[in-house]
C-alpha cells in the first residue's frame, strides 16, 4: 500500500482545504484570478501595503485593524495617498499598533514606490499585465532584486511573494516557518537547518506537482501547523509528541 503523502495528512488534520480559505484571503483571491478576475491599480497598491505591514509580524494583528488601515490609506486611492507625507501614514500605523521595525523606512519610500508602480503600468499597460507577464518566480526577482529597474523598496523575496499572493498569484511565501519546516532537520530537503528562500520555492513547486495542490494551500497547511496562532506543533521548539507526521520527519530518523 502506497504511503500517504504528509501534505494529505496535514489537510485531513485541519479538516480540508476549506478550513484554510480564510488564510489571509489568499485562496479566495487565487480562485478569483483563475476565474478571470483582474486587479486595478488600487488593488495592487493595497496588496503592496498589506505586504509591507506583515514584515516580521503576524497577519492577525493587521487583520484586526483592517478597516482602519483601509481608511488611513484612503481606500488606496493613489492620488489621495500622494497628497499626504510619510509622517501622516507612519503615525497612523503606529496609532493603530500595526507598526513594525521597518515602518518608518517603508512609509518614507511610499511615494517613490507609487511612482515605480506607475512606471511599470506605463511599460506594461497595467500592473496586472506585469505580474502575469512571466512566471511568478521571475516577477518576484524583478520586484526584489536590487539591480532590477522594477525593484520596489522594502520588498525582499518573501514580501514580494506576499504582494503577489494578495493579487491572486498562486505561490508560497518563504518565511521562517516554511524555511524551518522544509529544512534538512524537519520534513524537507533544504541543505541547512533553515532552508534558503530558493530551496523553499523549489520544494513547494515540486510538492504542487506531486500532490496537485495549489501552492497557497501548501503554504497555509505548513504555516498553520507551525505557527503559535495555529496548531503550534512544528515551531522553533517542536512538540513532536503531538505531531501527526513525525514518521516523515528527519528528526526521528
Amino acid at each position: 500500500m502506497e504511503k500517504k503523502h504528509w501534505l494529505n495528512i496535514l489537510e485531513e488534520y485541519f479538516g480540508g482545504a476549506a478550513s484554510l480559505e480564510s488564510y489571509g484571503d489568499v485562496g479566495y483571491w487565487v480562485r478569483k484570478r483563475k476565474e478571470g478576475r483582474s486587479f486595478p491599480f488600487e488593488a495592487h497598491l493595497k496588496a503592496f501595503i498589506y505586504a509591507l505591514l506583515t514584515n516580521q509580524r503576524e497577519w492577525s494583528g493587521i487583520a484586526a485593524k483592517i478597516e482602519e488601515i483601509n481608511a488611513l490609506f484612503f481606500q488606496f486611492d493613489k492620488e489621495m495617498v500622494k497628497r499626504h507625507d510619510a509622517t501622516y501614514f507612519m503615525e497612523g500605523i503606529f496609532r493603530l499598533k500595526c507598526g513594525n521595525v521597518a515602518t518608518k523606512r517603508q512609509m518614507g519610500s511610499l511615494h517613490e514606490n507609487i511612482r515605480k508602480m506607475e512606471a511599470i503600468e506605463k511599460d506594461y499597460g497595467s500592473l496586472d499585465k506585469f505580474v502575469t507577464s512571466a512566471d511568478a518566480n521571475t516577477i518576484v526577482r524583478l520586484l526584489s532584486d536590487s539591480h532590477s529597474k522594477y525593484k520596489l523598496s522594502g520588498l525582499g523575496v518573501a514580501l514580494a511573494w506576499e504582494y503577489l499572493r494578495n493579487v491572486g498569484v498562486d505561490g508560497a511565501k518563504p518565511d521562517t516557518h516554511l524555511r524551518r519546516f522544509l529544512s534538512v532537520d524537519r520534513v524537507g530537503t533544504g541543505s541547512k537547518k533553515m532552508a534558503t528562500e530558493e530551496e523553499v520555492i523549489s520544494q513547494v513547486d515540486e510538492l504542487a506537482k506531486i500532490t496537485h495542490k495549489e501552492k497557497w494551500l501548501i503554504d497555509g497547511l505548513i504555516w498553520e501547523y507551525c505557527n503559535v496562532e495555529g496548531a503550534s506543533i512544528c515551531g522553533a521548539d517542536p512538540d513532536c509528541h503531538r505531531c501527526v507526521i513525525r514518521s516523515y520527519c528527519h528528526r526521528n530518523v
